[in-house]
C-alpha cells in the first residue's frame, strides 16, 4: 500500500512539473540565459574565424594568386559544412578566393568596412570579420541563423549547430517587443526575441513527463479504489474519475498549444476530441480503462439468462461501437493527416499517432467486449434468450447509425463479426485456441481498418480535387487584384524605371523587366510567375534589339479583347477567363512622363505557379504552405475549349477532343478510365476540366493491410507487456514452437533487410549514374548549341552578353533544365532562373570547388553535388571556348530544377522496394505461424500425452501416419505406453501379492502372539488337574477367563481382517446424519475420563444416501481414535458437528490430542498402519473405503501438540438457503 502511494505521488509530481515548466513565469530570465549563451558562442566563433583568417593568410602565401584543387578540396571545400565559415581574399580590388558561393562578397567589399560586424543578408544572420594582410583583404564570415525569402522544405530558418537553439528565437537589429540584446563585450550587436512560449523539443519533453506521470498515477488509483470500496462500486467510480479528470484536463496543455499534434487545423472533432493529441490521449485512457474493468471482473462467474439484461449488456457493446466508428471515420476523412500508407516516405510522426490511436481503440474494444461477454456465457449451446437480445440491440444499433448519418452496412455492421471472434476466442469449449485467435483479431481489425481508409481516403480525395477543378477553372484572386493595384502605382512612380527608360540604348527589356519586377517584393507574389514586356506608344519593342524578339503588343491587346475580363477596382488589369496556359492575369499599364505624356506600355502577365507551367521552376522559390492545392501536385489535368484540347499537365496522356467526355453534362462527374479516376468539371457550355488521379492498385491496398498488421502486432505486443509483464516473463520464449517461429521470422528477416538494402544500394548507384549521364548529355548539347551564336565572339560585351541571355532562355525551354553562365573570372552573367540569385539563396558566383576543378586544373568538365538549404542536388560545369580556343565562359547546368522528379523517380522504386518488403514480411509472419504450428503439432500432441499418462489407467497411443523423425518418436512414443501398460499391470498384481503377504504375516503374527500364552495356561491347568491342587477351581475360572479374553482379541483380529479383505456391498438408503451421530455418541456417555460432543445441523435434516451400519463404524472409529489420541492425565475430549458443504454435507471430528508426527502423514490411510502400541491399523483404511464407496471425500488436518480434525464431506441435497451459505 505504501509502495502504491509513492508510485502515485511521483505521478502527480510529473505532472504538476510538466505543467508549471509551460507557465509563462521566468520566461524573461530564460531569455537573458540564451542571449548570454548566444553571446559566449560568438566570441568563439569570432576566435575561429580569425584562426581560419591566419591559416588561409599563411596558405595563401604559398599558392600565390590562385590555391590548386587539391589544398583546395582538402580543406575548404567542406569547410562550411563544418564550421559554418566562408572565406574570401580580395587583392587589388579583385576577388581572387572564395570557400563558398552562399553568400556574395562582392557586396560587402568596399573601403569603409570594419574589421569586426555582424550582417543581415538575404539568406541569413553573419558575423564579419576582417583582415588585411600582405596587401590583401581577408574576409571570414560566419553563420549565425539561416534566414531567407521563402520558408519551405529544402529552405529552413534555423540557427547554425554551434549555437544550438531552437528556431523559435528569433534576431532583430533594432530592439523588440520583450526582446533581449546581446552583447559581445560592451557593444549590442543585435537583439533576440522569443516567438513561441517554449522550443518545441521542450514541450515534447513535458508532454512525455505529463504522459509518464499520468501513467504512474492510474497504476496507482486501481489500487486504492480497490481496497476501499467494494468491487461493483468500484468498477463504476473509477472510469468515471478519469473521465472527469479528462474534462478538467482538456485545457490543461496550454504548454502544449505550439505542437502541431494539438492544432486544431490537423485534426478536431468534438469538445472531447478538439486535437490529434487530445484523440490519442483519450484512445490510450480508453484502452485503461478496458484494462482496469478485464483485471477487475474478468474472473466473474456471474451468469444474466434474463431478456432484459442480455439486451442491455449488448447495447452496450453495440453502444461502444457506436461511438468509436465516427471517431474513426472522422479521422480520415476530416483530417489533414496523410493515409496513403503505401506511399511511405509521405508519412509523418502524424500519421503514426492517428493510426495508433485507432487500434487502441479497437483494442479497448476487444477488452470491454470480453468483459461484457463473460456475463453472457457460452455463446454454445445457442440460448433463444441470447439471439433475441443481440438481434434486438443490434436494431437499435442500425436504427441509431443511421440517424447520425452513417448509411454503409459495411461500416454499421462491423462489431457482429467482431463480436462473434471476441466470444469464440473467450468460449468454455476452447473454439479458437489463445495464440490464433489473436492473429485472427488483428487480421480483421487490421482488414476493417485498410477497408475505412481506402474508402474515406477517396471521399476526402474526391472533394478536395473538387476544389482543384474549379480553382483551375477560375483562378480569380481578390487578393492578388486589390495588391496588384497598389503596385502599378508604384511602378508609374518610379524614378529608378524613369531613368532606365530615357537610356534605351543602354538596356534591353529584359533589365528594365527586372526592375519592374522588383516593386512586386511581397511573398504573396510568389504563387506567380512575371513576364514583363515594354513597348513603346506605337507598339515598337523598347530597348536593346535582340535576336529573338518577344510577341507584339497587338497580340496582347488581342488577348485582353477576347479572353479578358476587367477586374473591378483596377483600369489596367484583366482577368483572362480560360487561357490555354496557365496565363491567369494580364495587364496593360501606361507609363507617362513628368509632362503627363505617354511615353510607353508596360505589359506584365501573371502565371499560376499551381501547377508551374515555367521549365525547371524550383520548389526552392515557393512558400511551404501556399494553400491545400498545392498538395495536389500529383494529379493529372487537362483543359479543353469548345471540345478541343488547349492545355495538359501530368502523367496522363489526354485526346485531343472531349469524345471521351461528351456523355457527362453534370458539373461534376467521376469516371474510370485506364487505370486512372477522372473528374469531369464543366464549369460553362464552352469549358471543360479534366483532373485525374491514378486508382491505387491492388499490390497499394495489400500494402496497406501489411502496414496496418505489423504496426497493431507490434503495439499489441507493447501493450500487453505493460499491461502484464509476466505474459512474456513466463517462460514464452522456451516454447519449441515460439522458437521456431521466431527463428524463421529472424531468417526471412535478415534475409528480406540484406535484400533490401543491397537493392536500394544497387538502385541509387544505378540512379545516380544514370543522373551523371543525363546531366553531362544535356550540358554537351548545350555546349552544341552555344557554339553557333558565340563561336566567333572574342571578348564578352555587353551586346554578347545580351544574346547570350535570350539564347540561355530559350535553351532552357529546349532541354528542359536551367542553365547559368560565368565569365572567365566565375561571375555570373546570364541565367534561365534569376530568382534563385536575386533572392540571395545563391551568390552570383561559380561554385568554388567547381572553379578550382575547371578554371586552375583545366578540366574538361565537372559534374558534383552542391547544397541550397537543405537542397541536394547534382551540378555540371564545362568550359566553353571560342574560335581561338580561349575559354570565353563557363556553362553550369544546375540539377535542383529536376531534383524533385528525379527524387520521386528515386523515391518510387524504394516505395515499391519497401511495400514488397513489408507485405513479404507480413506473409512470412502468417507463413511462420501456421507452418510451425503445423510441424510442432505432432510434439504438441506427444507433450499432452506425456502428461496424461498415470500408472494403472489405460493411456491412449498417438495416430500419426507420418514415418519422418517426428512419426519415429510417436512409434516409440506408442510402444513404451504399451510396455508401460503391461508393467504397470505387472507392478499392481506384485504389490498386490506383497501386500497380502505382508498382510498374512502381520495376521499370523497377531494370531500367534495369544496362542503361546493360552497353551501354557492350558498346559498349567492340566498339570493342576493331574496333581489334584485344591485350587483347581479357582485355577479354572482364572484360566477360562483369560482364554475368553484371548479368544475375544482372534476373534477381533479376524472380523477386522475380513472387514477390510472383503467389505460388504453396502445397502444405501437415506441417512439422518443427526440420528446417526447422536446414536453413536450415546455408546460413549459411560466411558470413564472421555466426554464425546456433538453439535447438530439445525438448518434442516441433513439426509444422505449411504449404509447405515458402515457409515455408524466408520464414525465409531474415528471417536475410538479421537480418545485414544489424548494425553493420560488429562479427560479425552472429541467434538463432532454437522455443516454445509458447496454439494452437501460436512463430518467433523475433532479431537484434542497429541496430533499426528509429520513423518507419518503421508502414510495415515495405508493398511496395517498404526501410531498405536497395539492394533493392526485397519480402521482409517476401513472408513477411507467406506466413504469412498458412497462417493464421499475424506481428509484430515493436524496440528502437533494441539489434536487432530477428519473431515467428512458426503454428496447431499440442500435447501437454498443452506447452499448459499455453503458457497460462502
Amino acid at each position: 500500500m505504501r509502495d502504491s502511494l509513492v508510485v502515485g505521488i511521483i505521478g502527480l509530481l510529473l505532472m504538476s512539473l510538466g505543467w508549471w515548466v509551460g507557465l509563462p513565469f521566468g520566461k524573461e530570465r530564460s531569455l537573458e540565459a540564451v542571449a548570454q549563451h548566444v553571446s559566449g558562442v560568438l566570441q568563439q566563433k569570432s576566435s575561429e574565424t580569425r584562426n581560419e583568417i591566419s591559416l588561409l593568410s599563411a596558405r595563401f602565401s604559398e599558392w600565390g594568386v590562385h590555391p590548386t584543387a587539391v589544398q583546395y578540396s582538402d580543406y575548404y571545400a567542406g569547410l562550411f559544412d563544418k564550421t559554418g565559415i566562408l572565406l574570401a581574399v580580395y587583392e587589388n580590388d579583385e576577388l581572387v578566393f572564395w570557400s563558398d558561393n552562399r553568400v556574395a562578397f562582392d557586396y560587402l567589399f568596399g573601403p569603409g568596412i570594419p574589421d569586426e560586424q555582424y550582417l543581415q543578408l538575404d539568406n541569413g544572420w553573419y558575423g564579419l570579420r576582417k583582415v588585411v594582410k600582405d596587401g590583401r583583404e581577408y574576409y571570414a564570415l560566419f553563420l549565425i541563423k539561416s534566414s531567407y525569402p521563402y520558408n519551405n522544405d529544402h529552405l529552413q530558418d534555423e540557427f547554425a549547430p554551434d549555437f544550438a537553439l531552437p528556431p523559435v528565437y528569433f534576431l532583430s537589429l533594432s530592439p523588440r517587443v520583450n526582446s533581449v540584446p546581446v552583447q559581445v563585450g560592451t557593444e549590442t550587436v543585435f537583439h533576440i526575441h522569443q516567438h513561441a512560449p517554449l522550443p518545441e523539443q521542450l514541450r515534447w519533453f513535458n508532454l512525455l513527463m505529463v504522459i509518464a506521470g499520468l501513467w504512474l498515477f492510474l497504476r496507482t488509483c486501481p489500487i486504492l479504489f480497490s481496497r476501499k470500496m467494494p468491487v461493483r462500486l468500484a468498477v463504476l467510480l473509477f472510469p468515471a474519475t478519469l473521465f472527469l479528470i479528462r474534462l478538467i484536463t482538456l485545457s490543461y496543455p496550454h504548454v502544449f498549444s505550439g505542437l502541431q499534434v494539438f492544432n486544431p487545423s490537423l485534426y478536431a472533432s468534438s469538445f472531447l476530441f478538439p486535437s490529434l493529441g487530445d484523440l490519442f490521449i483519450n484512445s490510450l485512457l480508453l484502452l485503461y480503462i478496458g484494462h482496469y474493468l478485464k483485471k477487475t471482473l474478468g474472473g466473474s462467474k456471474r451468469r444474466i439468462k434474463g431478456f432484459l439484461p442480455l439486451t442491455l449488456i449488448f447495447l452496450m457493446l453495440f453502444g461502444l461501437a457506436l461511438f468509436i466508428t465516427p471517431l474513426i471515420m472522422g479521422l480520415i476523412e476530416n483530417s489533414r493527416i496523410t493515409f496513403t500508407l503505401y506511399e511511405v516516405f509521405s508519412l509523418d510522426v502524424y500519421t503514426l499517432l492517428a493510426v495508433s490511436s485507432i487500434g487502441f481503440f479497437f483494442f479497448a474494444y476487444f477488452q470491454l467486449s470480453s468483459v461484457l461477454l463473460q456475463f453472457t456465457g457460452p455463446i454454445l449451446p445457442v440460448r433463444k434468450n441470447l439471439v433475441w437480445a443481440a438481434l434486438a440491440a443490434l436494431a437499435v444499433h442500425i436504427t441509431a447509425s443511421h440517424l447520425i448519418g452513417i448509411l454503409d452496412f459495411k461500416v454499421i455492421l462491423w462489431p457482429v463479426p467482431a463480436l462473434l471472434l471476441i466470444a469464440l476466442l473467450r468460449a468454455d469449449r476452447v473454439i479458437i485456441t489463445r495464440p490464433r485467435g489473436t492473429i485472427i483479431l488483428l487480421f480483421f481489425f487490421s482488414l476493417l481498418t485498410t477497408l475505412w481508409i481506402l474508402k474515406y481516403t477517396d471521399i476526402k480525395e474526391r472533394s478536395e480535387r473538387r476544389v482543384l477543378a474549379g480553382k483551375l477553372a477560375s483562378d480569380e484572386d481578390p487578393v492578388t487584384e486589390l495588391l496588384f493595384a497598389s503596385a502599378v502605382t508604384t511602378i508609374q512612380e518610379s524614378h529608378a524605371i524613369q531613368r532606365m527608360f530615357q537610356q534605351p540604348q543602354r538596356f534591353t527589356n529584359a533589365a528594365l523587366a527586372s526592375v519592374i519586377e522588383e516593386q512586386f517584393t511581397d511573398r504573396y507574389w510568389n504563387k506567380y510567375i512575371f513576364s514583363i514586356h515594354v513597348y513603346l506608344p506605337d507598339g515598337a519593342y523598347w530597348g536593346v534589339l535582340t535576336e529573338t524578339r518577344p510577341p507584339d503588343l497587338r497580340y496582347f491587346e488581342d488577348l485582353i479583347y477576347e479572353l479578358g475580363e476587367p477586374v473591378e477596382g483596377s483600369a489596367y488589369l484583366h482577368h483572362l477567363y480560360s487561357y490555354p496556359d496557365n496565363l491567369s492575369y494580364l495587364a496593360k499599364i501606361p507609363l507617362y512622363d513628368s509632362e503627363g505624356a505617354l511615353q510607353a506600355w508596360i505589359v506584365i502577365g501573371l502565371e499560376s505557379t499551381l501547377f508551374p507551367g515555367e521549365i525547371g521552376f524550383p520548389d526552392l522559390l515557393i512558400e511551404s504552405d501556399p494553400g491545400p492545392l498545392r498538395k495536389l501536385s500529383g494529379y493529372s489535368f487537362a483543359r479543353y475549349m469548345d471540345g478541343k484540347l488547349v492545355g495538359a499537365s501530368g502523367e496522363y496522356n489526354y485526346r485531343i477532343n472531349t469524345s471521351l467526355y461528351d456523355d457527362n453534362l453534370k458539373p461534376f462527374d467521376f469516371e474510370d478510365y485506364k487505370g486512372f479516376n477522372h473528374l469531369i468539371h464543366r464549369p460553362d457550355e464552352r469549358t471543360l476540366i479534366v483532373v485525374s488521379k491514378e486508382i491505387p492498385s491492388f499490390f497499394d491496398k495489400v500494402t496497406i493491410f501489411s502496414y496496418l498488421f505489423g504496426l497493431f502486432g507490434l503495439l499489441l505486443l507493447v501493450v500487453t507487456y505493460i499491461q502484464d509483464p509476466s505474459v512474456l516473463n513466463a517462460g514464452l520464449f522456451n516454447h519449441l514452437n515460439v522458437k521456431i517461429q521466431m527463428l524463421a521470422v529472424g531468417i526471412i528477416l535478415v534475409a528480406l533487410l540484406s535484400f533490401g538494402f543491397a537493392t536500394r544500394f544497387y538502385i541509387e548507384s544505378q540512379f545516380q549514374e544514370k543522373n551523371y549521364s543525363i546531366l553531362s548529355e544535356k550540358i554537351q548539347s548545350v555546349l552544341i548549341e552555344l557554339e553557333n551564336n558565340l563561336k566567333n565572339e572574342d571578348y564578352l560585351t555587353e551586346t554578347v552578353i545580351d544574346r547570350l541571355r535570350l539564347q540561355v532562355a530559350r535553351l532552357s525551354y529546349v532541354f528542359f533544365t536551367d542553365i547559368n553562365v560565368y565569365d572567365p573570372n566565375g561571375v555570373l552573367i546570364a541565367t534561365s532562373q534569376p530568382r534563385i540569385f536575386d533572392a540571395g539563396l545563391v551568390a552570383p558566383r561559380m561554385n568554388a570547388e567547381a572553379f578550382v576543378k575547371i578554371a586552375i586544373n583545366q578540366k574538361s568538365d565537372y559534374i558534383h553535388p552542391e547544397t541550397i538549404g537543405n537542397l541536394r542536388h547534382l551540378s555540371a560545369y564545362v568550359p566553353f571556348r571560342n574560335h581561338a580556343n580561349e575559354i570565353l565562359v563557363y556553362v553550369n547546368l544546375p540539377y535542383f530544377a529536376q531534383q524533385e522528379i528525379l527524387e520521386e523517380e528515386l523515391t518510387r522504386l524504394l516505395v515499391t522496394l519497401v511495400n514488397l518488403f513489408v507485405l513479404l514480411l507480413a506473409l512470412s509472419v502468417f507463413a511462420a505461424f501456421f507452418i510451425t504450428d503445423w510441424i510442432t503439432r505432432p510434439l504438441q500432441l506427444l507433450q499432452e500425452s506425456l502428461s496424461r499418462i498415470e500408472l494403472g489407467k489405460r493411456n491412449e497411443p498417438i495416430h500419426y501416419r507420418g514415418s519422418d523423425v517426428i512419426g519415429e518418436l510417436v512409434q516409440e512414443y506408442n510402444r513404451k505406453v504399451s510396455e508401460l501398460e503391461i508393467n504397470a499391470e505387472q507392478l499392481a498384481r506384485s504389490e498386490r501379492e506383497s501386500a497380502w503377504r505382508e498382510m498374512a504375516r502381520q495376521v499370523a503374527h497377531e494370531i500367534k502372539n495369544p496362542l503361546t500364552p493360552m497353551k501354557l495356561k492350558l498346559q498349567m491347568l492340566q498339570k493342576a488337574v493331574e496333581s489334584g491342587d485344591e485350587n483347581l477351581e479357582e485355577r479354572m475360572r482364572r484360566t477360562s477367563e483369560t482364554l475368553i479374553e484371548q479368544i475375544d482379541a482372534l476373534t477381533q483380529i479376524a472380523n477386522e481382517f475380513s472387514n477390510f479383505a472383503k467389505m460388504p456391498r453396502a445397502e444405501l438408503s437415506e441417512v439422518n446424519l443427526n440420528q446417526l451421530i447422536e446414536n453413536t455418541v450415546t455408546l460413549y456417555d459411560d466411558v470413564p475420563d472421555s466426554k464425546v460432543q456433538f453439535t447438530p445441523y439445525t438448518q434442516g435434516t441433513p439426509i444422505v444416501r449411504a449404509d447405515y451400519n458402515q457409515l455408524m463404524r466408520a464414525i465409531q472409529n474415528l471417536i475410538k481414535n479421537g480418545l485414544q489420541a489424548h494425553d493420560d492425565d488429562r479427560e479425552a475430549v472429541v467434538e463432532l458437528s454437522v455443516t454445509a458443504a458447496p454439494k452437501g454435507y460436512l463430518i467433523t471430528v475433532r479431537d484434542h490430542g497429541k496430533g499426528i508426527p509429520e513423518e507419518m502423514r503421508s502414510r495415515i490411510f495405508q493398511p496395517n498402519f498404526t501410531t498405536k502400541s497395539t492394533g493392526m491399523g485397519l480402521g482409517l483404511a476401513m472408513v477411507k473405503n467406506i466413504v469412498h464407496n458412497i462417493n464421499g471425500k475424506i481428509w484430515f488436518e493436524t496440528e502437533s501438540g494441539r489434536g487432530t480434525s477428519f473431515f467428512i464431506e458426503l454428496p447431499g441435497e440442500l435447501n437454498d438457503e443452506a447452499a448459499g451459505n455453503a458457497h460462502l
